[in-house]
């Protein structure tokens, strides 16, 4: 018999080898239904990056989880009940995996990702490729470029500026030179995922 626990950890390994859009477009045809702060800011300890990340939002008043690499707990002790009863948004800077979940996890519930940041380590520089409203972008132009590795801070207070709207969602990418590989090479995602109502368009899921 498949657990919700085994059914997690088998899409999260599954995850890996789906590659994300470079481009998400799952809720350009929705706008969210109306004003909700972010419910928790999701952040990984184990990486130097999340962990500064999460200690940044939580320093700003900001609800948090930490998790270890696995939303398994997250989903099943908190959200799965709370976005049944009341989607609200939440935000993150997580690996693949957790973002592919709840991700999906969220389209049950008029979910969608309407902000996210691709954080890709390159030899001698840091890649932040990025794709939401125009307002968190351009929020996130000089902080980046200037933080090279420590972009967990600066991030934070991006995905904080999260708002409910009904602008065209944009895309930058911004590269940020860093000194060595010494830090985590995995590549990293900040993100928002929120509710949203679809417009007279039938996601193919």
């Amino acid at each position: 018999m498949l657990t919700r626990r085994g059914f997690l950890q088998t899409t999260m390994a599954a995850a890996g080898a789906v590659a994300l859009p470079v481009a998400p477009d799952l809720c350009m045809a929705g706008i969210p239904t109306r004003d909700t702060a972010l419910y928790t800011i999701v952040y990984d300890r184990r990486i130097a990056a999340s962990a500064a990340f999460g200690k940044t939002a939580q320093s700003a008043g900001f609800s948090t989880y930490a998790m270890d690499g696995d939303i398994t707990e997250l989903w099943t002790s908190d959200l799965a009940d709370r976005w049944r009863d009341e989607p609200v948004a939440i935000a993150g800077m997580t690996g693949h995996g957790p973002l592919f979940c709840l991700e999906r996890f969220g389209w049950d519930h008029r979910m969608r990702v309407v902000f996210r940041a691709r954080h890709s380590r390159r030899s001698d520089s840091i890649e932040h490729a990025l794709w939401g409203p125009p307002a968190m972008l351009g929020a996130s132009g000089d902080l980046l470029a200037s933080r090279g590795p420590n972009f967990g801070e600066p991030m934070a207070h991006v995905v904080g500026l999260y708002a409910p709207h009904r602008e065209t969602m944009s895309a930058v990418t911004i590269v940020a030179p860093v000194p060595d590989r010494s830090e985590n090479a995995e590549t990293l995602f900040s993100w928002v995922i929120a509710p949203c109502r679809t417009q007279d368009r039938k996601l193919n899921i």
